[in-house]
């Protein structure tokens, strides 16, 4: 169950063992989805996958995850740029 940052980071990294791979492909996917649907007057743009469209009233669930992702997307980077930076200060 995913419910808030750090659930989508644990997700990705328990399935595929790297968060930060996936991750901009995740938020890049919902963002079309969430375009879509405010293209589209009260209509659907697909099916989920227990057969119920996916239309208006999901919005603010995907509105919600896409915030989850991108804020995991930037703890990661924060992460790697701490890693990294540490790494360049222990070999001065």
């Amino acid at each position: 169950m995913i419910n808030a940052v750090q659930d989508v980071q644990e997700h990705f990294r328990t399935v595929t063992g790297s968060a930060a791979e996936l991750l901009p492909a995740v938020a890049s996917r919902l963002r079309a989805v969430l375009n879509r649907l405010d293209s589209t007057a009260g209509g659907f743009v697909g099916l989920l996958p227990s057969n119920v469209r996916l239309g208006e009233e999901h919005k603010p669930h995907l509105s919600q995850l896409l915030e989850w992702v991108a804020a995991a997307q930037a703890a990661i980077g924060a992460a790697q740029a701490a890693s990294a930076s540490a790494a360049v200060t222990t070999a001065v």
